[in-house]
């Protein structure tokens, strides 16, 4: 193969009509030979991976469904195009008694935990802190178990995915990053369906702090860690009945180019 590329590389060099020692022309087919080797093993080593399923999610296409926190210490609430959720906070009052600020919305929903047990979190810009809170709500709606997930912060770094070290199928990933907050509520829930209150919080300094959230969705267990790595990775919508829940809507047709945006513009077009 290296003689091949040796003398169309002569070739070409002779119709373009450029003086090239021999030896030059001998290395410079040895770095198109091997940048072809190290491009085809980038192309069929790329880790695969099925689109994703999920459960109950928000890809912010509209705020219909969320409310402000009950607290004097609104957060304002932005939401300039489909995932892009901003909450900002403003320099508290001069009376302010706190050493920091936090706020957010909330929604109740329904949520399949035996089958989705994991609820993510993409955030974008971050500063101050971001995280969720969720409580488990009873037939009243009152809240009997809070759970809350992991916290993203400004000095927040990237970190190996935790259980997936040296050797793993997701050796070969990014990191995690920075910006996915998770919280299994299988590990403290028995595998049902669930009514929860689900708030997205947003905190800080007292002289002001913001965040954008992209989607919140429940996942499965099998299923966190990629999407966790990969916050942008093709997914479709469960569409089974599971557990009482409500039909949900087929998601769109995955294909191997498909990416956050076409996705957004399928679930925001009603």
């Amino acid at each position: 193969m290296a003689c091949s590329m040796e003398l169309e590389t002569r070739t070409l060099i002779e119709r373009l009509e450029i003086e090239v020692p021999s030896e030059r022309v001998f290395m410079i087919a040895s770095v198109i030979v091997l940048s072809s080797i190290l491009l085809r093993q980038h192309v069929f080593n790329r880790p695969s991976h099925p689109p994703i399923q999920i459960g109950w999610h928000d890809e912010f296409c509209n705020l219909a469904s969320w409310h402000a926190l009950n607290m004097d210490n609104k957060a304002i609430i932005e939401l300039a195009s489909p995932g892009q959720l901003k909450l900002l906070l403003g320099q508290v009052p001069r009376d302010w008694p706190y050493a920091f600020q936090w706020s957010g919305i909330k929604q109740n929903i329904q949520a399949d935990v035996a089958h989705f047990p994991v609820l993510m979190a993409y955030v974008g810009t971050v500063h101050g802190y971001a995280h969720l809170d969720v409580d488990v709500l009873d037939a009243d709606n009152k809240p009997v178990k809070t759970l809350r997930s992991s916290t993203i912060n400004t000095s927040t770094s990237s970190s190996v995915l935790p259980g997936y070290g040296h050797g793993s199928r997701l050796d070969s990933l990014p990191r995690i990053a920075a910006g996915v907050s998770v919280v299994d509520l299988g590990k403290e829930l028995l595998p049902a369906v669930y009514n929860l209150q689900i708030r997205l919080i947003v905190g800080g300094d007292n002289s002001g702090c913001k965040t954008t959230y992209h989607w919140v969705r429940f996942v499965a267990r099998k299923d966190w860690e990629w999407l966790a790595a990969l916050p942008e990775f093709p997914f479709y919508e469960s569409n089974t009945v599971a557990g009482g829940l409500p039909n949900s809507k087929a998601g769109p047709l995955w294909n191997e180019g498909a990416h956050r945006l076409e996705v957004d513009s399928v679930y925001c077009a009603s």
